[in-house]
């Protein structure tokens, strides 16, 4: 960081000291051109004139490249208001130092004067192209990839030959110089269109970015058009001199095509966008809720079958150019490796390379976004990769294996894209331990004498008779998918007309499941008789089953408190199905998805935060359906689940039935869907209705 400084400012001193050069040949050249003065005569070559001009754009756009790729995130709106301000700055001082040559005072009417403030300006619009050309850069290369960095950095470079160009004498009319800046032109319009950047962007964001393009563009033609009058004025001998015409500089007017194409045509895409921003809007969020989908992988019981879905589904999300998958046992030895478009050979060098780099990638996810920086990187011999992202997987503090992603250009991961992979990471986790658990329980005959004994224990620890009260009825039924189960309902008796409903699922199945259910029993039993709201239960439950699960396991969990007095529930969800809710008097069915997360995810005091309460007065004839994930993820013979929509449908079709009749509906419908195969998971159905 120190060392970026210490660059910027040696091209900002570099680049106030060139220019003051250059504003003091202006003034010398200038006695000579408008003056009855003893230095009519003065004469300074116009080499050093062009080479202190040429070097002060020079070190102005090596300022602003360093300053705008060091601005960190990718708030694109932002970037553009930064440029913005820049170039309004630009504008007023220019507009005001403009005003100095039309005061009725005889020495503003001069030469001398006019290339003065015609010098000072020329800083203003260039501080403004260079400021301006590098917040594009940044929206052009937003998801780069390799031709398109290359292809930038091409043009960067013909920009270099085109301000050396501009340091010699040459026709502007000539066929080879229309040719050569007409091509450059082109090539600027054809980088203008990549605005991948838009999709990202909300209606509001997109309404901004395009105000402020068409003020940038607004402002980009103030320049333009005060750079053809003074021109304009030159070429009619209009009592001007200028002794350097900016105007006609070949690297300056590259600049202003680009970045008046550039404005032109984000405004165009931003417009024709619009229509559709909430379908964009609508995909950004499925992206940002990757957890969900990681959950489909909770199903499967075969360990090998989770390490493909967590390697192919990073790969396709992150458009990784390769990834590889590390998994050891319980003792952290080699278990097996996957790689998917990489080497196995290069896997293992990068991995050496961190380690030379004194770089645990199994203690914490780290970012390379440049390996060429790291030190040994020429021991590496032809790796494609050039930016690498690596995630420990663990449970707890059982290390599982590691997550590779590469690319191979430099800085190829955003930070969207790694928080994303980084949540798919932690489910992949605990899927993978909760299936080693299952497997390795399975494997012996003493799981089968604790089955017995696991079975004993839950029949008593689900309720023989639900709480009811007055105009309540309410109905439930559980069925394990093995011997036993790990879900668990009950209903409590809080205090007069106030009754509590618990429903929930403990990871896993089998007795590990039943007795982590106990536990569950156990601390619902002491915590609904403290008349808290939902939320602060499920906030006390998760410090105390943080101290007695296993670090495997973790229970999602809905909770409600029914106030028959007042027609009012209050309920809190901690990771659970979301409740389903019928109201009869707008006779409509829809689902609660409130926010939470599961009990012994995270277990300090942060996790009252990732949990909310909801309060909703209900009406008579209100029907509530809860039940666990077993209902929805049911499967029929060809692998298709249950889902949300039918369970819905089913309980929409009757829900004029009592609540026994609607649970026995849809068992029955779940049962026929499933071809009466054996159950991949544990379902349990309960019912309220208010009367």
């Amino acid at each position: 960081m120190n060392s970026k400084q210490n660059i910027l400012r040696l091209y900002l001193s570099g680049s106030i000291f060139s220019w003051l050069v250059f504003f003091v040949i202006t003034f010398y050249s200038s006695l000579g051109g408008g003056f009855d003065h003893p230095f009519s005569s003065a004469y300074i070559s116009p080499f050093y004139r062009d080479a202190s001009l040429n070097l002060f754009i020079l070190l102005t756009f090596l300022y602003f490249k360093l300053k705008t790729e060091s601005i960190p995130g990718t708030n694109f709106n932002d970037l553009i208001w930064d440029g913005f301000i820049t170039a309004t700055l630009m504008t007023v001082a220019l507009v005001l130092n403009q005003q100095l040559g039309y005061l009725n005072i005889d020495v503003f009417k001069h030469v001398l004067f006019k290339n003065t403030i015609y010098a000072v300006n020329g800083v203003f619009i260039i501080i403004f192209l260079g400021k301006i050309f590098f917040v594009f850069k940044r929206l052009v290369l937003y998801q780069k990839s390799k031709g398109l960095l290359f292809a930038w950095n091409t043009y960067e470079v013909l920009l270099l030959i085109c301000l050396i160009i501009s340091h010699f004498e040459i026709d502007h009319f000539h066929l080879n110089t229309i040719v050569f800046v007409s091509s450059l032109g082109i090539y600027g319009l054809i980088l203008s269109l990549n605005m991948k950047w838009i999709a990202y962007l909300n209606f509001k964001q997109k309404l901004k970015g395009a105000l402020l393009l068409l003020i940038l563009l607004f402002i980009t033609a103030t320049f333009v058009h005060y750079l053809y009058k003074n021109s304009h004025m030159i070429s009619k001998q209009e009592n001007l001199f200028l002794v350097n015409d900016i105007s006609q500089h070949f690297f300056i007017i590259i600049i202003f095509i680009f970045i008046t194409f550039y404005c032109i045509s984000s405004i165009l895409v931003i417009l024709f966008n619009l229509p559709t921003s909430s379908v964009f809007e609508q995909k950004l969020g499925e992206v940002f809720n990757f957890q969900k989908l990681a959950q489909s992988i909770r199903t499967t019981k075969d360990e090998h079958e989770i390490y493909d879905i967590l390697l192919e589904i990073s790969v396709s999300t992150s458009l990784a150019d390769g990834a590889w998958l590390e998994i050891a046992d319980r003792q952290r030895n080699y278990k097996a490796f996957l790689h998917h478009d990489i080497e196995k050979y290069d896997a293992f060098e990068l991995k050496k390379l961190f380690k030379r780099n004194h770089t645990d990638i199994k203690s914490n996810y780290h970012y390379f976004s440049n390996i060429k920086k790291m030190r040994d990187y020429d021991r590496l011999s032809d790796n494609p990769a050039k930016s690498v992202l690596t995630f420990p997987l663990y449970t707890s503090n059982n290390y599982i294996g590691v997550l590779g992603l590469i690319k191979h250009i430099p800085d190829g991961f955003n930070t969207e894209l790694i928080d994303v992979i980084k949540s798919f990471v932690g489910q992949a986790s605990v899927s993978i331990e909760n299936s080693r658990l299952l497997n390795e329980a399975i494997s012996t005959e003493r799981y089968k004498e604790e089955l017995k004994i696991a079975k004993t224990v839950q029949e008593n620890l689900l309720p023989k008779k639900l709480t009811f009260g007055k105009d309540i009825l309410i109905s439930a039924m559980s069925q394990p998918a093995d011997d036993v189960g790990g879900d668990y309902y009950d209903t409590f008796n809080i205090q007069d007309d106030v009754i509590g409903v618990v429903i929930g699922d403990v990871s896993g199945h089998g007795t590990s499941a039943a007795f982590n259910m106990a536990q569950v029993k156990g601390v619902f039993q002491g915590l609904m008789q403290q008349h808290s709201s939902p939320a602060k239960i499920l906030s006390m439950a998760n410090s105390a089953l943080s101290n007695c699960l296993n670090s495997q396991s973790f229970v999602t969990l809905t909770v409600l408190v029914i106030d028959l007095k007042n027609g009012r529930i209050n309920m809190a969800r901690g990771g659970h199905c979301p409740t389903l809710y019928y109201d009869q008097e707008k006779n409509t069915t829809s689902y609660f998805d409130l926010k939470g997360l599961g009990l012994g995810i995270l277990r300090d005091s942060s996790y009252a935060q990732f949990v909310q309460s909801f309060t909703y007065e209900y009406k008579p004839n209100d029907v509530i359906l809860l039940y666990t994930d077993g209902i929805v993820e049911a499967k029929d013979l060809e692998h298709n689940e249950y889902g949300y929509e039918r369970l819905k449908s089913v309980f929409e079709k009757n829900i004029q039935f009592e609540p026994k009749n609607i649970i026995d509906k849809i068992r029955d419908d779940v049962l026929e869907f499933n071809g009466n195969q054996k159950l991949d998971d544990d379902f349990t159905i309960l019912s309220i209705k208010f009367v």
